[in-house]
């Protein structure tokens, strides 16, 4: 069940992300009139996520011993996708080229469920400074962490590799102890919590939106 809300919320969070992109580089868009200069806006509003994701990209890459020739901030758009950042490494293995992919993925989410634990259980955030700061850093790792078009390149071998060993683990009855599903349970318990925190931002964010294009229209 925990796993369940978990992957639910990882979805829900992705389209959320989107929308909020989109909202803010329509905004933009209506101000200047110039969908460049709604990219070089909506980047310098998603700057500190961006330079997170490239950030883990370039660490794992680093860690696995992969030249990173790359890394870059400047926005690129054109008629099919928006890129707000990149990272080049060189060609990999299948293994190397996953973990550096979905680096930004894994690093988001801890990131985002430690937050959200100093917040809802160890109660180390006191003043609303604090709690502004922490909620503007899991709205920008929220919206940040999903894996690019280019991330999910060659991604298709490790996957399959995956279903594999899952399939071969089902057909050996290879299974978790009590001990080690109930371990299992309460973090993706405790995760699909703090979870809630970025998707609940994301909502009131849309919601200000909604708000927002209702009371300009006219009477």
């Amino acid at each position: 069940m925990y796993t369940i809300a978990f992957i639910i919320e990882i979805v829900i969070l992705f389209f959320l992300s989107r929308s909020v992109y989109q909202k803010f580089f329509r905004l933009f868009q209506s101000i200047s009139k110039s969908k460049k200069v709604s990219l070089y806006l909506t980047s310098i509003l998603f700057l500190p996520g961006t330079f997170i994701h490239e950030l883990a990209h370039t660490l794992a890459a680093i860690l696995l011993f992969v030249p990173v020739s790359k890394f870059n901030l400047k926005p690129e758009y054109d008629e099919k996708s928006v890129k707000l950042g990149s990272v080049s490494i060189v060609k990999t293995d299948p293994v190397r080229s996953f973990i550096v992919s979905s680096a930004p993925l894994f690093f988001g989410l801890i990131i985002i469920l430690s937050i959200s634990y100093l917040l809802l259980v160890n109660r180390s955030i006191n003043n609303y400074w604090e709690y502004l700061l922490a909620g503007y850093l899991i709205f920008q790792v929220g919206n940040s962490m999903f894996l690019s078009r280019n991330d999910l390149k060659g991604m298709w071998i490790f996957a399959v590799l995956v279903i594999l060993i899952i399939v071969l683990f089902n057909y050996l009855d290879v299974r978790l102890s009590i001990s080690d599903q109930s371990i299992v349970n309460a973090l993706l318990k405790n995760a699909s919590l703090y979870l809630l925190v970025p998707v609940s931002i994301d909502f009131m964010v849309l919601l200000l939106f909604r708000f927002i294009t209702v009371s300009r229209k006219p009477r």
